[in-house]
């Protein structure tokens, strides 16, 4: 993931081995679910746009067939 921290943007990449589905989930510290960004499971990155969320702590949780395959923490600044 990066830029971390990161203004903007941040490009994450992935691997997604026998995904049948797989999307990014971010996690404000205070535990809510800010969104999900479904992945395209034929490609390796995806691009998230963070303009809209306010300064802080997040957790992007990658799920893979509906489990946790790996977590970041990403900074917004």
């Amino acid at each position: 993931m990066a830029p971390n921290p990161a203004n903007s943007n941040v490009t994450v990449n992935y691997i997604l081995n026998n995904a049948n589905s797989a999307y990014l989930q971010i996690i404000g510290y205070n535990g809510t679910t800010s969104n999900n960004y479904i992945l395209d499971l034929n490609t390796t990155q995806t691009a998230i746009n963070l303009s809209n969320y306010p300064l802080g702590y997040y957790t992007v949780a990658l799920i893979v067939n509906g489990q946790i395959a790996d977590t970041k923490t990403l900074i917004k600044q």
